[in-house]
């Protein structure tokens, strides 16, 4: 369980690192980083429920694509005694 997280964090920060950086603009919008900061939109006077929708089905899209990649994986594996 610990690898897991530290492989996550690890990417994210990379994925914000990179995504800082002005030679990747191009890419930035398929970072699931660009889309976890929604949150700092708590904070307005009228919140943005539209923009949450669709945060939401989006991160909710990057989840399922790594659980069924995670899965795949997982059932190729070689499991033996």
């Amino acid at each position: 369980a610990v690898n897991a997280v530290i492989c996550v964090v690890s990417l994210y920060l990379v994925l914000h690192i990179v995504g800082s950086v002005e030679l990747f603009s191009a890419i930035k919008t398929y970072f699931f980083t660009v889309d976890m900061e929604c949150w700092k939109d708590v904070f307005k006077p009228v919140i943005p429920w539209r923009e949450y929708a669709y945060y939401a089905c989006k991160c909710g899209a990057y989840t399922t694509g790594a659980l069924l990649l995670a899965t795949l994986r997982f059932e190729r594996m070689d499991v033996t005694d």
